[in-house]
């Protein structure tokens, strides 16, 4: 579901005010050492994690805090996409205006009907993509949403899916079809434009392809699907560990055979699943923050298959990407606040107002301040350095959002016009968003 921009000010967005950690070290650790939390935020903020606690366990929500409102409980819910979720605990108390009462359960009855037309119409895509031997992984919130207690429960803003042309890898698992990397990205690219002619045959815009790791498609009312070529974009921490998308992947089962070569349902191992989910959650909280759904997502994936999971495996491949601590205060902050219901302190009430704050998909504010922290490396320059990073990107980046100039090299010097283009485009469509960037590079 959108996140509804006019909830921000409700939500306790979480400008500087007192510290609300005595050491810093778990903050410094995931990269948020100079957060400080307003309190103020921290009365609501506290009070959803407990109603969200109340809907797993079937406790009716203790009466609200001092100052606080269901209305602001409402709004920050909504900011982080969690208006189903919560509802199954704010139903429960009596208290609760009746026409948030009413709006709230029409909201929670519109997450169920959304699903309910994803689910449907991608049974009708993964066939459609078998039929012209493309091959399927389902990522994310596909295999999440179904461990929910109720389907309300869980939001899904769109649907992904890792796809290719892939054949059994020798070395175990799977790989892009192919003998050599040339034949292999002629694979590649015979299979994306198979997805789009599919996606095309079944009424969907192509939003975008050939960007990033994914093509994206829409089409009314509410179909958002995207479909994976890779894991990760070639520029992203987490693109070594994932180079080979399908090195993981377990047969499923057979589909068929089309042009001589097997078509496969795949999936991730429960473990590596795990994993994956963590490591998407991690891109987004590095980038421009994420909201607290994912604690959600950890709490019934574990409670799903508590005592199945080879955590000794899980630990090993978190070190690997270096997300070992962020998988920690994830898992801690889930156990304490939605398992045993216990209100969070110190460093773990500071993390969960940064991510309440961020909201389901980050904000540009947090974007902002995150890159320039990245690119200063400490100078204290970073708006200098996020304008050189801006008109002068690294070849990385260009290869993967500006693909021509990468490959022609004679065009570089009209890279930072086109840059300038690009911003200038977006702001049309999102002029808010762009407007925040601006504020925040000139400091204000």
């Amino acid at each position: 579901m959108a996140q509804p921009k006019t909830a921000r000010d409700e939500s306790g967005e979480v400008p500087a005010g007192a510290s609300a950690s005595p050491d810093g070290e778990l903050l410094a650790s995931l990269g948020i050492g100079g957060f400080a939390a307003d309190p103020r935020g921290a009365a609501a903020a506290t009070y959803l994690l407990h109603v969200l606690h109340c809907s797993f366990s079937g406790e009716t929500p203790r009466p609200l805090p001092e100052g606080c409102t269901w209305e602001r409980v409402h709004a920050l819910a909504a900011w982080n996409s969690l208006e189903g979720a919560s509802w199954f605990g704010a139903e429960r108390a009596d208290d609760v205006p009746d026409d948030l009462r009413r709006r709230w359960r029409a909201e929670a009855d519109g997450t169920l009907y959304r699903r309910m037309l994803f689910d449907v119409e991608r049974e009708g895509v993964l066939e459609d993509l078998h039929a012209a031997g493309v091959s399927t992984l389902p990522l994310k919130g596909v295999n999440v949403a179904p461990l929910y207690p109720r389907p309300e429960m869980r939001s899904m803003a769109d649907n992904d899916l890792l796809y290719g042309f892939v054949e059994p890898d020798p070395a175990g698992g799977f790989r892009v079809r192919g003998a050599t990397g040339e034949e292999r990205e002629r694979s590649v690219d015979a299979a994306r434009e198979a997805v789009v002619r599919v996606m095309e045959a079944r009424g969907y815009e192509t939003a975008s392809q050939e960007k990033g790791n994914h093509e994206s498609f829409l089409k009314k009312p509410v179909y958002n699907f995207e479909l994976h070529r890779a894991l990760a974009r070639g520029d992203a921490p987490m693109a070594r560990y994932y180079a080979s998308p399908w090195a993981r992947a377990r047969l499923e089962r057979v589909v068929g055979e089309v042009g001589g070569s097997a078509v496969y349902e795949l999936r991730f191992s429960p473990e590596d699943e795990y994993v994956y989910l963590i490591a998407h959650a991690f891109k987004h909280f590095d980038g421009s923050g994420c909201g607290i759904r994912i604690l959600l997502d950890v709490k019934v994936f574990l409670d799903a298959y508590a005592g199945q999971l080879d955590m000794a495996y899980v630990a090993e491949q978190l070190e690997a990407l270096e997300m070992a601590d962020f998988e920690r205060a994830l898992r801690r902050l889930s156990e304490k606040s939605l398992g045993e219901g216990r209100d969070p302190e110190g460093e773990m009430l500071a993390l969960l107002l940064y991510m309440v704050g961020s909201g389901t998909y980050g904000t540009s504010e947090r974007y902002m301040d995150r890159k320039m922290a990245r690119l200063s490396k400490g100078s204290g320059r970073g708006r200098a350095a996020f304008l050189r990073d801006f008109f002068f990107p690294d070849e990385g980046w260009l290869e993967i959002n500006m693909p021509f100039y990468h490959r022609h090299r004679w065009a570089r010097p009209l890279v930072p016009l086109a840059r300038v283009r690009r911003f200038v485009g977006y702001a049309v469509k999102h002029p808010a968003a762009q407007w925040s960037k601006i504020k925040r590079l000139l400091g204000r």
